[in-house]
């Protein structure tokens, strides 16, 4: 039996030695997260292992031992079996399943057989399809279709191929040469077509055309051609601002005076309107050069079925000599501006010529391809339709129907088969020394409302949902989940009886670390029973360890005046730099008053620094709290929403005012958090806000209360 620690030294404790005869038979402790209390945990099973006792006396259970315990090595679905009979085995179950054993039926054969089976015919309309694909490239049906989807892909394959041509002979004698067809293509496309681009003048390009050549312009001076000016222009480039002699004929000259003489010159009418001929002619030029560039590749045009004379014609027609004779006219007008010239508009007419030859060329280009390309699709389509006549001409049908029904029975044969496994299952867990712990873990968890259960695998369990049925690892459920299955697991290990009345006899020490945590409350209950029935046991030395004042205070309830149990709290000692130490604790202080301290002490913490404790319990916390609290000011007011008016009562009477319209939002919804908050996620920052607006709120309504109630 431990009697007192020597020497511990593990994180807060440093070198910590209890006082002689300090811990007896049964020993709870309470401790405040983050005072060290694991730590002794450890202390005291390190002590236990070194006085000679030996490990397998020793029961440990921690926040690790789901790691360390419960779960296979590198398994995250599997729990270790429990390995204890506590029912006699039926004689006749081996009997029983030698012979279900004999019912199951042999599948090797048939399954080999139908792998045969499918094997050959998938060769077989391989051989049929390469056969009559000619030099077409068409695929086979994918490899990743089963037999009789690819029947029916050939058979809708047919009666769209009689959609092209109704008659099965034809389909049959036809014969599939894409070669040819897809040569012709490439042909079309890789050869020149006329384009016929022009340059389309607008129409107020057109009207100001035959404005100019009708008007008559007067030679108030002599004005320069423009190839004239344009030649000025770049002889000035060529000067610096300071030469005072023309670098061409070396005369004297002003290089000013000349620069803006060619810009008066540019900037007359006259000049403007004979730079906008010029224009006008270039792209009228343009336009006959383009048609007669084309004209090279009009021969082309038969292969579209345009008569390749179409071109010809044009630039033998009226409206290219009328064109050639207007830019004649532009010419000359150019030449002498003071003629006028009266022309009937032939652009738009050799414009809507041109138009008119190109659209043709353009849809006939189009038509043709669109042709090429309906005939190399209806070859593949026409080709899969003979294909599909060879399939059914071969009894395809009555052979794949007759595989359908080998598979039937297959599959018939495989059900049954593990129909038989189950029951061959059920009978083996009835001789398993590992299926009494699993049906005394799901009975439990049933009776709590958890919907997971054990199922056994060999000689360990794996984790199911009992509504979805689904496998789970210990990841997949909750916290408080995990350490329920982990306590029940540990608990149930101690005993050698279904009933948990007999201890092992091997078992010298239990060391339980905050079995409580993470726990909703009416786990909480249940596990709490556990341990008072394990304090309770004559033997071994126990150790409860808990930060939870409330479980300190109902687990020691009954066991406070017992001679063979103390009670301890672990603290930090301000005489020895607030390193970690134990003393002897009483239980004379109210819940509630514990209760309120733990509430102001998380009041004051960051998010950061909260604990699990703090998330799972402080709600239920609070709402105790404030509970008690209002039944101090009227009885019977319970903390809820329906009970706010009377609650914001109590405070304008306390204070003399009245509660703001802010305050009493946040009212409402303090309420709500401390009564549903089971029902939804929880995040620390709601903890945190809820946790100060409650301590201000009391000390808003009485300070004196709230003083005293604030501290240990």
């Amino acid at each position: 039996m431990i009697r007192q620690i020597k020497n511990l030294t593990i994180k807060s404790f440093k070198n910590y030695t209890s006082e002689k005869d300090f811990f007896k038979n049964k020993n709870v402790i309470f401790g405040y997260n983050g005072r060290g209390k694991s730590s002794l945990a450890l202390g005291i099973v390190e002590a236990h292992n070194s006085s000679g006792e030996g490990e397998a006396t020793c029961r440990l259970f921690n926040r690790d031992y789901v790691k360390d315990t419960l779960l296979l090595k590198d398994e995250e679905e599997t729990i270790k079996g429990v390995k204890v009979t506590f029912s006699e085995n039926d004689a006749d179950i081996a009997e029983k399943i030698e012979k279900l054993k004999a019912k199951k039926q042999n599948t090797t054969t048939l399954k080999e057989n139908i792998a045969l089976t499918k094997g050959a015919l998938r060769k077989k309309i391989d051989s049929i399809h390469d056969k009559n694909k000619g030099n077409a490239k068409i695929k086979r049906k994918g490899s990743s279709l089963a037999l009789e989807e690819v029947y029916e892909a050939y058979i809708e394959d047919l009666k769209r191929a009689r959609e092209i041509n109704p008659s099965d002979l034809y389909i049959k004698s036809f014969e599939a040469d894409n070669i040819n067809l897809e040569n012709n293509k490439n042909k079309l496309i890789t050869i020149q077509m006329p384009q016929l681009k022009i340059t389309k003048l607008c129409l107020e390009e057109k009207k100001n055309l035959f404005t100019i050549l009708k008007q008559r312009y007067s030679n108030i001076e002599e004005l320069p051609s423009l190839d004239i000016l344009q030649w000025l222009e770049k002889g000035i480039a060529l000067h610096k601002d300071s030469e005072q002699k023309c670098l061409f004929c070396e005369n004297s000259f002003n290089l000013d005076d000349v620069s803006k003489k060619v810009r008066e010159y540019k900037e007359n009418e006259k000049q403007k309107d004979i730079s906008y001929l010029e224009n006008i002619k270039n792209k009228l030029e343009h336009n006959l050069d383009t048609i007669k560039q084309d004209q090279k590749f009009s021969s082309n045009l038969s292969s579209i079925n345009v008569n390749p004379e179409m071109i010809d014609d044009v630039v033998s027609s009226e409206y290219v000599s009328d064109l050639q004779n207007l830019i004649s006219n532009i010419k000359n007008k150019i030449k002498d501006m003071s003629k006028s010239y009266s022309i009937k508009d032939c652009i738009s007419k050799f414009e809507e010529e041109i138009e008119k030859i190109s659209n043709t060329i353009e849809h006939n280009y189009s038509e043709k391809i669109k042709e090429l390309d309906a005939a190399l699709n209806n070859m593949e389509i026409l080709t899969k339709g003979k294909i599909a006549l060879q399939l059914i001409e071969n009894g395809f049908e009555d052979e794949i129907k007759g595989l359908k029904k080998e598979e039937v029975e297959l599959n018939e044969i495989i059900k049954n088969n593990k129909e038989i496994d189950k029951q061959i299952k059920e009978l083996e867990e009835q001789q398993s020394e590992y299926i009494d712990f699993m049906e005394f873990l799901n009975c439990i968890l049933e009776n709590l409302g958890i919907h997971i259960k054990l199922n056994l695998r060999n000689d360990n369990y794996y984790l199911q949902h009992t509504i979805e049925e689904c496998k789970l690892t210990v990841d997949d459920i909750s916290e408080g989940e995990k350490n329920l299955l982990a306590l029940l697991y540990f608990y149930f290990e101690l005993y050698t009886d279904s009933e948990q009345t007999e201890l092992k006899s091997d078992i010298d020490l239990i060391v339980i670390d905050d079995p409580i945590s993470s726990l909703d409350d009416a786990n909480k209950f249940y596990v709490l029973e556990i341990i008072k029935q394990i304090l309770n046991e004559d033997r071994p030395q126990v150790f409860v360890l808990t930060h939870s004042w409330d479980d300190f205070c109902q687990i020691t309830y009954s066991l406070k005046n017992r001679p063979d149990t103390k009670l301890f709290e672990i603290y930090k000692d301000p005489a020895n730099n607030f390193q970690s130490s134990v003393r002897i604790c009483q239980t004379n202080v109210a819940p509630y008053k514990k209760l309120f301290a733990e509430l102001y002490e998380l009041s004051e913490k960051k998010s950061d620094e909260l604990n699990d404790y703090d998330i799972y319990h402080a709600s239920n916390s609070m709402r105790r709290v404030f509970e008690e609290f209002l039944n101090f000011k009227k009885p019977n007011l319970l903390p809820q929403k329906s009970n706010q008016k009377q609650i914001e009562d109590i405070y304008e009477k306390s204070t003399g005012e009245a509660l703001g319209k802010t305050r009493k939002q946040r009212l409402g919804s303090f309420l709500s958090f401390i009564n549903v908050l089971s029902h939804r996620p929880i995040r620390s920052e709601e903890i945190l806000d809820n946790s100060k607006f409650f301590m201000g709120f009391i000390r808003d309504i009485d300070k004196v209360h709230f003083e005293s109630m604030k501290q240990n």
